[in-house]
C-alpha cells in the first residue's frame, strides 16, 4: 500500500481489548461496567467530532495512491485493476456515546456517486479467551443527484451506541465504528472526499472512572476572624454560614489564588480551625446547599484553638457550610484547603 501525502504522519491504530489475558477466575462482566442506553440517560447537547481527509487510508490492494489536494482532501488514482476505491477511518468517541447523524464533505462532478458508510465493528470476548468480530452496516448515503461540492446527511435519529457493554454473565462486547467510502477512479478529479463530521450525545451520568484527588499547595479559604472575607465573625450556637472554597487568600484576606478550586469538583480535603472559642460545642461541615447535618467535623471545649482534618462534599458553586452545634460556645473558623476531587474527563474507548 502505498500514500503520496504531503506533511503527513502516518499513524497505525491498534484495537486493544483487555481482560483477556488477565481474568484467571470469574468471568469478564467482572472487568466491564454495563453501559445503560436508554434514551432518557443522554444529555441533551449535540456534540461534532469532524474526521478530516488526512484520516482516511485506502483500502484497496495493488498499490492504488491516495493523494491529498491541498492537503485537504482526498482522492484516487486512476487504475486499470479497480474500477472504484474504497477510504476507511475510524470514529473515535467517547465511550458510551450516542452517533445520531454521519455528515459527508466533498465534490461529486458528473453522475457516477460516492457512496458513504457508517460500519460497526464488535468485538466479543468470552472468559476463556474466545474472541469474535463481526461487521454490520449502520447506514448508507450516497450523491446520487449531487453537483459540484456538497454536504450530505444521513437520518438525524441513528441512535447508535459506541463502547464496551456486558452482553452475558460470560462475554463482553466492545463496539468499535468506522467510516467508509467509495470513490469511483474513472474521472480521480471528480470524486473527493474532505472530511466526515460525526454529530452524537454523550452520557449524562459518566460512565467512565468516577473521582480522582488532586493535592493542591495548602491555601486559606475561609477565616471568620478577618473581616475581609464575606461571613466573617463568631460561628453562634446553632447557626451557620455558606462560605466559597474557590479561592486562595493572603494574609490580608486578599484573593491570591483564584479558582484554586475548579467548577466541576466534587469534594475537597480540607483542615479546619476553631479559635476564640467561648465554650464547649460543636462544628459540623457540608455541602453549602446541605439543609442539615448528621455529623460534628470537630468538637471543642472551649479552653483552646483545635484543629482537625477531613473531606466534605461540596455544592456545585462550590461552596460549603459550617454548623454551629447546640451547645453554648460560639468559635471563630477557619478553613484552609489541601486538595480537591474531580471526575476524571472521559478519554474514549
Amino acid at each position: 500500500m502505498r500514500f503520496s501525502v504531503r506533511n503527513r504522519t502516518a499513524v497505525a491504530m491498534v484495537f486493544v481489548v483487555g481482560g483477556i489475558a488477565t481474568v484467571a477466575n470469574g468471568t469478564l462482566a467482572d472487568e466491564f461496567e454495563p453501559i445503560v442506553t436508554s434514551s432518557n440517560t443522554y444529555d441533551s447537547t449535540v456534540l461534532t467530532k469532524f474526521i478530516p481527509a488526512t484520516a482516511f487510508i485506502t483500502d484497496v490492494e495493488d498499490g492504488d495512491v491516495i493523494q491529498l489536494d491541498g492537503d485537504i482532501c482526498v482522492y484516487p488514482s486512476i487504475t486499470t485493476s479497480h474500477a472504484v476505491a474504497t477510504v476507511r477511518a475510524a470514529v473515535e468517541l467517547p465511550d458510551g456515546a450516542r452517533i445520531k447523524q454521519v455528515i459527508a464533505y466533498g465534490r461529486d462532478s458528473d453522475t457516477t456517486q460516492i457512496n458513504i458508510r457508517l460500519i460497526r465493528v464488535d468485538f466479543t470476548v468470552s472468559n476463556l479467551g474466545v474472541v469474535s468480530k463481526t461487521e454490520a452496516l449502520v447506514t448508507s448515503f450516497d450523491t446520487t443527484g449531487a453537483s459540484g461540492d456538497f454536504a450530505l446527511a444521513s437520518a438525524d435519529n441513528l441512535n447508535e451506541v459506541v463502547g464496551s457493554f456486558v452482553t452475558s454473565p460470560f462475554s463482553s462486547a466492545h463496539r468499535f465504528h468506522s467510516i467508509s467510502v467509495d470513490l469511483t477512479k474513472a474521472a480521480v478529479n471528480f470524486h473527493t472526499l474532505c472530511g466526515v463530521e460525526i454529530t452524537y450525545q454523550v452520557p449524562a451520568v459518566s460512565t467512565g472512572p468516577a473521582t480522582v484527588f488532586y493535592p493542591i499547595a495548602p491555601m486559606r479559604a475561609f477565616d471568620s476572624r478577618n473581616p475581609a472575607y464575606a461571613g466573617s465573625g463568631l460561628l453562634a450556637p446553632n447557626g451557620s454560614k455558606v462560605i466559597s472554597i474557590k479561592d486562595g487568600h493572603d494574609s490580608f484576606g486578599a484573593v491570591n489564588a483564584p479558582n484554586a478550586i475548579p467548577a466541576g469538583a466534587t469534594a475537597i480535603a480540607y483542615n479546619i480551625t476553631i479559635a476564640g472559642a467561648t465554650g464547649p460545642n460543636f462544628v459540623s461541615v457540608t455541602a453549602g446547599d446541605a439543609t442539615g447535618f448528621t455529623t460534628s467535623a470537630i468538637n471543642f471545649n472551649g479552653t483552646g484553638d483545635l484543629a482537625n482534618a477531613a473531606i466534605v462534599p461540596i455544592a456545585a458553586d462550590r461552596t460549603i457550610k459550617i454548623w454551629g452545634g447546640d451547645q453554648s460556645g460560639s468559635t471563630f473558623v477557619i478553613i484552609d484547603v489541601t486538595g480537591y476531587f474531580a471526575q476524571l474527563p472521559n478519554m474514549g474507548n
